[in-house]
């Protein structure tokens, strides 16, 4: 009995070093995950995203059957003793054990991991991401300009390794992606290494084995089916081969063409305008102007640079509008997310500033609306206005129009997009863009629709204001009549 208590104790100081180490790990990770919007936070890049869930589900898998091995060995040295007087003990150790597993399984699991590899998939699918270059930990990306660029500040200081690329290969098949899943596959078969398991390797090359059969390269096809089978035998290697005998070889817009349905429910060319395509028409664009705000009779503006985005409706960007100090307020004030700026003086001073801007009654405008897109953060096609019915006989438009304040700049992505008139606007730092979605008829104005390009790099920090039409009757007066007149700033 003492040389398996002594036994026992050794194994212990082991898997509580083990324990230990991991536990420290998950701290360290936790402690730079919550730096989300400082220097070092492991938020920032989609791939640091990944790799830290990647790493909270195995690390915590471990836990799991680490403490399972305690409790096993515990019950070895107890049924080893005469009378079993230490069931108490190991009562208490299995209760720890099973309260510490039921939480890891709250905290990661592996269907978190499968969406980091899905939401991967989906940036890569929206901005056409070079696959190589990415699992490198580099992001091509579009300027502002549209220019294609690789920033190294858009670097993850860290690669993927070959189960990831596996991983998200597998999840890109199963998406019906194969084309992108056997460039991801190749890029697990360049990663290959000692810690790689026979059972990944066979079935990275068994998948590589379908996809070079049904593109018409059978000799390719066997190359990697013999692969797959010399390391492992027993795998299941025609399943797959089979089904491409379903389909025909020349489908390239079936199973190896693009998806039909797009994948964060934007419209079809919102993708092209989230890379930064100029689709606007270069009649329009000609037409554009910046100007500085007439403020003559506003004294408290000075200066207020506008770009405009289109012209009718009339979208314009206000450049430089808010100051370092402001947009610290108000991302300090964003729990809750939701607040009158009533309540705070530096919120009066950038209304104020608003209601000169845009000839609007702020004293009936909404409450600010402060939101935060993390990487992968995205706003589905919509219009800020929706119909409520009052004591008339039939409904009324309410929001009437909309200014966005950027709080933040984005390392890549965010973009705001208007699908229908082709305009992108870039998230710049202490800018805001602002459009009426009502027409002077009080109507909707369809053009108006718009949505939130997934965040690539970084983060994006938004406040929002709207503007029902109530309480601009004197200042925006409406005419049911007049169905082509926009409002404008000028």
């Amino acid at each position: 009995m003492i040389e398996s208590l002594s036994e026992y104790l050794v194994s212990e100081v082991v898997l509580n070093s083990r324990l230990r180490r991991l536990t420290d790990n998950a701290m360290s990770l936790n402690s730079l995950a919550l730096k989300e919007d400082t220097e070092g936070s492991l938020l920032g890049h989609p791939l640091d995203v990944y790799l830290l869930i990647r790493r909270m589900a195995i690390d915590w898998k471990e836990v799991k059957d680490l403490l399972r091995t305690k409790d096993q060995r515990l019950s070895d040295v107890q049924m080893r003793q005469i009378g079993g007087h230490s069931n108490h003990t190991n009562a208490v150790n299995v209760t720890f054990g099973a309260k510490l597993v039921s939480s890891s399984q709250q905290i990661i699991t592996n269907k978190e991991l499968n969406d980091a590899a899905i939401g991967v998939i989906n940036l890569v699918n929206t901005y056409d991401l070079d696959i190589k270059s990415l699992a490198n930990g580099f992001i091509r990306s579009k300027s502002s300009s549209g220019a294609e660029v690789t920033s190294h500040e858009n670097q993850s200081k860290l690669a993927l390794n070959t189960f990831d690329c596996y991983l998200i290969g597998k999840q890109s098949f199963d998406n019906k992606e194969y084309l992108n899943a056997k460039q991801w596959l190749k890029e697990a078969v360049h990663r290959l290494d000692d810690m790689t398991s026979d059972e990944i390797i066979a079935d990275i090359f068994n998948y590589l084995s379908f996809f070079e059969q049904k593109i018409g390269k059978p000799s390719e096809a066997q190359k990697y089916k013999r692969l797959s089978v010399a390391i492992k035998p027993d795998i299941e290697t025609n399943e797959l081969i089979s089904e491409s005998k379903e389909r025909s070889v020349n489908d390239t817009n079936g199973i190896f063409g693009v998806k039909d349905k797009p994948i964060f429910g934007l419209s079809a060319n919102v993708y092209q305008l989230c890379r930064g395509e100029r689709l606007m028409n270069d009649s329009i664009v000609s037409k554009l102007m910046c100007f500085y705000l007439n403020t003559t009779k506003t004294p408290i503006l000075t200066r207020i640079k506008v770009e405009e985005m289109y012209k009718s409706p009339q979208i314009v960007v206000i450049h430089d509008f808010l100051s370092e100090y402001e947009t610290q307020t108000i991302i300090s004030l964003a729990q809750p997310s939701v607040f009158w700026d009533r309540q705070h003086k530096p919120l009066q001073t950038i209304s104020r500033r608003i209601g000169a801007i845009t000839g609007l009654n702020m004293n009936f405008a909404d409450e600010y609306n402060v939101i935060k897109y993390s990487v992968g953060g995205y706003a589905d096609d919509h219009y800020d206005g929706y119909r409520i019915t009052l004591n008339i006989s039939w409904p009324v438009w309410q929001r009437m129009a909309t200014w966005i304040n950027y709080l933040s700049d984005v390392g890549a992505g965010g973009a705001t997009v208007f699908p229908l008139i082709n305009v992108t606007v870039w998230p710049t730092k202490y800018s805001a863009v602002f459009w009426y979605t009502l027409d002077k008829s009080g109507e909707l104005n369809g053009q108006t629709l718009h949505g939130g390009c997934p965040v690539l790099v970084g983060r994006k920090w938004i406040a929002g204001k709207w503007f029902p039409w109530m309480g601009q009757e004197f200042r925006k007066p409406c005419d049911p009549y007049d169905r082509q007149s926009r409002h404008y700033i000028q």
